[in-house]
């Protein structure tokens, strides 16, 4: 019975770093987003401060699972790297 609850808990812990790296991929694409908005009325591309700030930057934590994305693209890289050269060879290519 133990044993369940410790997976549980387990599951738990993966969930939310699943969570986290789906919001930091969200939060991501929002960013790019906004960075080259597109004025509907101008047809202009310029930044878009007011809608970044208001679904991105005003949320410290949407931040952070930026980065924590970054990081677990980052680590997979690293370990492709490090495991299959012949691969890193391909995406250099």
């Amino acid at each position: 019975m133990g044993n369940l609850k410790e997976l549980e808990r387990e599951l738990c812990h993966e969930e939310e770093l699943f969570n986290r790296l789906i919001s930091g991929l969200h939060a991501s694409i929002n960013s790019h987003i906004f960075e080259f908005y597109i004025d509907p009325e101008t047809k202009e591309n310029s930044p878009n401060y007011e809608a970044y700030f208001e679904r991105v930057g005003n949320f410290p934590e949407r931040i952070e699972n930026i980065y924590f994305a970054y990081s677990v693209l980052l680590r997979f890289f690293l370990e492709i790297m490090r495991n299959d050269l012949e691969f890193y060879w391909f995406l250099c290519v």
